[in-house]
C-alpha cells in the first residue's frame, strides 16, 4: 500500500532546497577594489611609510642602517614600489631581506647592521578620499608599536590626518 506522505528522502531534499534558497543571498561577497582605489594604493602606502620613518623612534634615522618594509599578509613591496625610496637614508629594503629577534632586534640577513621593520597590516577605504591603515613598527622586543593612521587625499596628495596608538612595548 502506498503512503500519501512524502518519503523521507523527498522531505529532506525539499528542506535542503529551501535552506539553499534562503541562504544564497546571505553569502559574504567581497567586491573587487575599484580600479581608481587600486591605482592610489601605492601612493597611500608610500605616504604611510614616509610618515612612519619621520615619526618612529627618534633615533631610528640617526643610528639605523636599514628600514625594512612589509605590506599586508607579510608580503614584500614590488621592486617598482621600492624605487620610490632610492637614495633614502638609511637604506630601504623589503622585509624578506631582514631577520628579527626580540633579543637582538632587526638586521639585514646578509649585510648585518641595525634595522627597523615598518609594516602595513591592513588598509580600509572609508570613502574615496579617506583611508584607515593599520601599521606596526618593530625594533626589538622592547621597542615596538601598533597604530591606525587615517589618511586623507587633498589635491591628489595623500597625508596622515590622524593617528591612534593601540599598543607600545
Amino acid at each position: 500500500m502506498l503512503s500519501s506522505r512524502p518519503s523521507k528522502l523527498v522531505r529532506i531534499s525539499f528542506l535542503s532546497l529551501i535552506f539553499i534558497a534562503l541562504t544564497a543571498g546571505c553569502q559574504t561577497r567581497t567586491s573587487p577594489i575599484p580600479e581608481s582605489h587600486a591605482a592610489m594604493e601605492a601612493d597611500i602606502q608610500e605616504a604611510v611609510f614616509r610618515f612612519m620613518f619621520d615619526h618612529s623612534n627618534g633615533t631610528a634615522r640617526e643610528i639605523g642602517d636599514f628600514f625594512f618594509l612589509q605590506l599586508p599578509d607579510a608580503k614584500d613591496p614590488s621592486p617598482d614600489f621600492m624605487t620610490r625610496f632610492d637614495g633614502y637614508s638609511p637604506a630601504v629594503a623589503p622585509s624578506s631581506a631582514a631577520t628579527a629577534s626580540p633579543w637582538t632586534g632587526v638586521s639585514h640577513k646578509i649585510r648585518g647592521g641595525k634595522g627597523y621593520l615598518f609594516e602595513i597590516q591592513a588598509l580600509r577605504w572609508v570613502d574615496d578620499k579617506t583611508v584607515e591603515v593599520d601599521v606596526r613598527f618593530y625594533e626589538d622586543g622592547r621597542s615596538a608599536s601598533g597604530s591606525t593612521y587615517r589618511l586623507e587625499s587633498k589635491k591628489g596628495k595623500w597625508a596622515v590626518a590622524d593617528t591612534a596608538v593601540h599598543w607600545i612595548s
